[in-house]
């Protein structure tokens, strides 16, 4: 079944009604405030506190008068309040910190018929959103999943350094960012896959688990400078050895510090095999106490590709580097990015997919040049340049 979607000349003025659920929360205001910069929609504000959905709704409609902009209360495991708030949207997109709410969330999206997206991590996401596929596919709906920055960017940017061998064989990337949560639940997710252990890397063209023994240093030269980073989980490259012939990928996060590396981590990895929402719960709490310390009020983020392969019959190695001094706002420029090619029709086919899988890279990247974020590129011939995309 296929949805037939006409093109707009500009996409910008398809007025869409969006729901925003955690909308006042950190990741969800830039999102908002991008949202109403770059696209004509109709945004809807939703939270369990209302008092902070209304706030944030009064500063939005100082700041974009011609917009329309409310402010609801919405609990994500009140199903009929979501069924409600639902059904006059067009489009839903969590950045809640609510994995385990998404079985329901996705439910209720479906029998509202309503598209939606999401920023989460876990990977465990994927599996719940994935026992819905062949409703998703009845009712005619796209569902987006792990939006943004970490994941979202992974696979896109992996993919970019494609046209630049004749062999592709090797990419990694590599992340650092400051440890800034805005509260304890939002840290769930992180635990929750550090606790979880299930790291995988691309090696001689198999995957393979991967762990502390395959971890790497390497130098980010805008903000963190040398670190030695640890394999993460990532769906959205699992399927790049077979797009792209590589042989050897994986993903890769730096340490925060010797604490949370060595004592949060390790807690959480123990108490994880006991239980892991007590692992949640706990290491959580101790996170966010000993980030509340740090100075630093955004989470400055750095990313780097490296790839090599064949050029012109030798060897040839590439370095992609992009950062930003907010990976909140980062998150929600990948998003609005993505958007982007939802709304002009670029992602039509109904179906459940994986930002990092289902856009364009090409013309993902040239958004988030559009909004200031340039990708430095390092050859092997010394050539330096901001990649023209």
């Amino acid at each position: 079944m296929n949805r037939q979607v006409a093109k707009p000349t500009n996409p910008l003025k398809m007025k869409k009604r969006i729901l925003i659920l955690g909308g006042y929360g950190a990741a969800g205001r830039p999102l908002a405030r991008n949202l109403l910069k770059y696209h004509h929609c109709e945004l809807t504000i939703a939270g369990r506190n209302l008092a902070k959905a209304q706030a944030f709704q009064k500063a939005l409609s100082q700041k974009f008068p011609q917009s329309s902009i409310h402010a609801i209360a919405v609990d994500a495991a009140d199903k009929t309040l979501l069924l409600t708030s639902f059904r006059e949207m067009d489009l839903v997109i969590v950045t809640a910190t609510i994995p385990d709410l998404m079985k329901t969330v996705a439910e209720v999206a479906l029998e509202a018929e309503v598209d939606l997206m999401d920023i989460l991590v876990r990977g465990d996401v994927v599996d719940q959103l994935s026992a819905h596929k062949n409703v998703i596919l009845e009712k005619d709906r796209i569902f987006i999943t792990q939006c943004g920055f970490h994941p979202g960017v992974i696979a896109p940017i992996i993919k970019l350094a494609k046209d630049q061998f004749d062999r592709y064989q090797e990419a990694s990337v590599f992340m650092a960012m400051d440890p800034i949560f805005e509260t304890p639940e939002s840290v769930h997710e992180l635990i929750y896959e550090v606790s979880q252990k299930n790291a995988q890397v691309l090696e001689e063209g198999h995957w393979r688990t991967a762990g502390y023994k395959d971890l790497k240093k390497i130098e980010f030269p805008k903000y963190f400078g040398t670190k030695s980073c640890y394999p993460l989980p990532m769906r959205e490259i699992q399927l790049l050895d077979k797009e792209l012939g590589l042989t050897v990928a994986g993903t890769y996060a730096a340490g925060f510090n010797p604490y949370i590396d060595y004592v949060i981590f390790t807690l959480a990895y123990i108490l994880g095999k006991i239980n892991v929402k007590w692992s949640q719960k706990i290491c959580s709490k101790l996170f966010y106490n000993h980030i509340k310390k740090l100075d630093r009020k955004l989470p400055r983020v750095e990313l780097i590709l490296q790839a090599s392969g064949i050029k012109d019959g030798e060897k040839s190695e590439l370095k992609y580097m992009l950062h930003s001094k907010d990976g909140y706002e980062l998150t929600a420029q990948a998003v609005v990015a993505c958007l982007n090619q939802y709304l002009d029709g670029s992602i039509s086919e109904p179906g459940l997919y994986l930002m990092g899988e289902v856009v364009n890279e090409s013309q993902l990247f040239k958004d988030l040049e559009k909004k200031g974020i340039a990708i430095h590129r390092t050859m092997t011939d010394s050539y330096s340049q901001n990649i023209s995309l």
